[in-house]
């Protein structure tokens, strides 16, 4: 277990902290399953991660992903990679985590 870095947009501080974001897809992988990360003050635990279709993610876990809708994923999708854009056929780095009991 090691202690990793992901960085996140302030937008997610709420979501996170409620527990309401739990899923962060990435273009590669930040960390392995059982390693910590520090985000808005609290610890997060990677506790799976699994590789899928960026279309999969959007379509089914929007709202793990602490947006607002898929229109909202798709948009800072693009913003985040604007050279590839949204690709719904992208395979992502998909970590899924849970806030740590201080």
């Amino acid at each position: 277990m090691a202690k990793v870095y992901l960085p996140f947009n302030l937008r997610f501080k709420e979501p996170m902290l409620e527990g309401v974001k739990i899923w962060s897809s990435r273009s590669r992988w930040f960390g392995k399953v059982g390693d910590t990360f520090e985000a808005f003050g609290s610890t997060f635990e990677i506790i799976d991660k699994k590789r899928l279709k960026l279309g999969i993610v959007v379509a089914d876990h929007w709202k793990e992903e602490g947006f607002y809708g898929i229109e909202d994923f798709i948009e800072t999708w693009r913003k985040i990679h604007p050279i590839r854009g949204f690709d719904s056929d992208w395979t992502v780095c998909v970590h899924i985590f849970s806030k740590r009991l201080n």
